[in-house]
């Protein structure tokens, strides 16, 4: 209820499960399009909120990591940084900044 999105009802039954089931573990995979990104942003804002979640790991496909990182940023107001193989990126456009990891792992220390 405090996102810009309204989600279809299928999304919404995804996200209600998922979120009433926690720590169960979900893999969350269909059809292009279908709405993976609004159910996923869906879930990790309630559990933010929640403070059920402090991190979590997003696998997706590498020729859509930034479309994600951008659609959490702006449908659900998500700072989310992105693994690049080396650093992490957070941030779109301007506002964008890179967080060397000198080797470390970026699950290690950073939180959003």
């Amino acid at each position: 209820s405090t996102s810009v999105i309204e989600p279809w009802p299928h999304q919404s039954r995804v996200a209600q499960k998922v979120v009433s089931t926690f720590p169960q573990r979900f893999l969350l995979a269909d059809e292009v399009g279908l709405g993976k990104t609004i159910e996923v942003g869906m879930i990790l804002r309630d559990l933010t909120l929640s403070q059920q979640v402090r991190r979590c790991l997003i696998l997706t496909p590498a020729s859509v990591k930034w479309q994600w990182q951008g659609e959490l940023r702006e449908k659900f107001g998500m700072t989310v940084p992105v693994y690049d193989g080396h650093d992490l990126v957070i941030g779109v456009g301007p506002e964008q900044t890179i967080e060397p990891l000198g080797g470390a792992p970026p699950w290690k220390g950073h939180r959003s």
